[in-house]
């Protein structure tokens, strides 16, 4: 018997999975691109952190030599007499700081600022900068160990410096907020925070080029196509190569109904008994000989579904082999007071015994008062 073809019903059915699966796979890929980028701004966002706390750490240094300065006598001396000779000598020696006598003017920018009072008078006070330029930004690189690709820059209200001499303008980025951004003809994915300036606007930005990032996102999305198509492609070649074990399975359903159709038109009782004595299948014939409904015999033991049943069949000869002939046996069945003469016989199958039988009451009454007559006359 030559195999069914693959069923066409099931080459539409994967023809019409593929826009739900490619839409999903689709959605999916664009969650992997976006995850990448989320990912990198999680990088960027750890970078600036760093940064910053290194600033902090930067300031306080500062804080704590102006603190140091002071607490110094001579600066407090040079301070209170207002001697230019002394503060020369001492702004000499600390060419960070600035000595200014007095109540204190302007602050400059990022700069720690400390009154200095001697006794209980205000003299003056001591200024260290934190000098806003490239030297600062190496610093805080190195202290935050700043991945080479990432660029550093510092905005004031002034001037915008940048480790990267390609940037050399506002970037145009809001604090707290990923974005990218045109620098120096390069586009970059950056991240910006503000710093303590002294009343001044200090801001402190982290770039790091964007193609790496789109790369990455792209490779990304890129995996997730592939796995979808692939995914897609299984599916497919399953189904198809599953398709003509599906069209025999129908086609084994159909034959079954048919059977079963048939049987049912059957004026003969059919009963299949399996190998456990249980009844696997009683058609309409035997429910009309018997009186015994379908469902009150089927999944139940010969013993139980039909008292004596199990007793004629034992005498029934199954015949085993396909070029044997099933030999027919007529017997009695006593069901709930009346007599039934049943003319049956048995064949063998993978599933059980089949057995075919028919009613031979009147006939074997026929026979009894033929037998009868032909006694009298002699």
């Amino acid at each position: 018997m030559r195999s069914p073809r693959p069923s066409l019903r099931i080459l539409a059915y994967c023809a019409l999975l593929l826009v739900p699966v490619g839409s999903a796979t689709w959605a999916l890929a664009e969650l992997s691109s976006a995850r990448a980028v989320a990912s990198a701004d999680s990088a960027i966002d750890a970078t600036l952190r760093a940064v910053v706390g290194e600033y902090a750490d930067v300031t306080r240094d500062a804080r704590v030599r102006a603190r140091t300065l002071a607490r110094s006598r001579s600066v407090q001396r040079a301070l209170a007499r207002r001697d230019g000779a002394a503060l020369r000598r001492l702004r000499e020696s600390y060419p960070d700081a600035s000595f200014r006598p007095g109540a204190g003017g302007s602050r400059p920018q990022a700069g720690q600022a400390v009154r200095v009072v001697m006794g209980s008078r205000p003299v003056g006070e001591v200024v260290v900068r934190v000098p806003l330029g490239r030297a600062l930004l190496e610093q805080l690189r190195r202290g935050a160990v700043v991945p080479p690709r990432d660029v550093l820059v510092l905005t004031t209200a002034s001037r915008v410096v940048a480790d990267s001499p390609r940037i050399a303008a506002p970037i145009g980025l809001r604090p707290g907020a990923p974005a990218d951004v045109e620098g120096g003809g390069t586009t970059y994915r950056g991240l910006e925070a503000p710093l303590e300036g002294d009343g001044h606007p200090v801001r402190l930005a982290v770039l790091r080029p964007k193609a790496p990032i789109a790369a990455e996102a792209a490779d990304a999305q890129r995996r997730v196509l592939y796995a979808g198509l692939a995914a897609f492609l299984a599916v497919a070649i399953i189904a198809y190569a599953a398709a003509p074990a599906i069209g025999r399975s129908r086609i084994a359903r159909e034959s079954r109904a048919q059977a079963a159709r048939i049987l049912s038109q059957v004026r003969d009782g059919v009963v299949l008994v399996d190998e456990d004595g249980i009844i696997r299948s009683w058609n309409q014939g035997a429910e009309r000989i018997t009186g015994v409904r379908e469902d009150e015999a089927r999944g139940h033991s010969t013993v139980v579904a039909v008292p004596g049943f199990a007793d004629l069949l034992s005498e029934v000869p199954v015949a085993r082999r396909a070029d044997e002939t099933a030999q027919a046996v007529t017997a009695p069945l006593r069901l709930g007071g009346r007599e039934l003469w049943l003319s049956i016989s048995a064949v063998g199958s993978e599933d059980g015994i089949v057995y075919a039988f028919r009613d031979f009451t009147d006939q074997h009454k026929l026979e009894r008062m033929r037998s009868e007559f032909v006694a009298t006359v002699s």
